[in-house]
């Protein structure tokens, strides 16, 4: 579904004239399909803001985003905690 989400957007043309405009928020970016999406956004020269439980992989993830040149901002944050969505969501802003 995410997938078929983003090739939508992207076919579709919704973020290539943007693209330099736009900032996308990615969760569960350290790894699996979180990490796919960043990359995949990334590579359309979007700005990144990473979200994980994970900080280790979180930080991997935008370490690989960085040496791409990709402005990325990474936060830990567990998103089955409303306090922890709240609190990390005032930091990124």
């Amino acid at each position: 579904m995410l997938g078929l989400s983003l090739n939508t957007i992207v076919l579709n043309g919704l973020i290539s004239p943007l693209r330099h405009n736009v900032c996308v928020w990615c969760w569960f970016a350290g790894s699996g399909l979180g990490r796919l999406m960043a990359h995949r956004f990334a590579s359309l020269g979007c700005k990144l803001v990473l979200w994980d439980v994970k900080s280790e992989s979180n930080q991997q993830t935008a370490a690989e985003l960085r040496k791409l040149n990709v402005d990325v901002h990474c936060y830990t944050c567990d998103v089955a905690s409303s306090d922890s969505v709240y609190n990390t969501a005032k930091k990124a802003l």
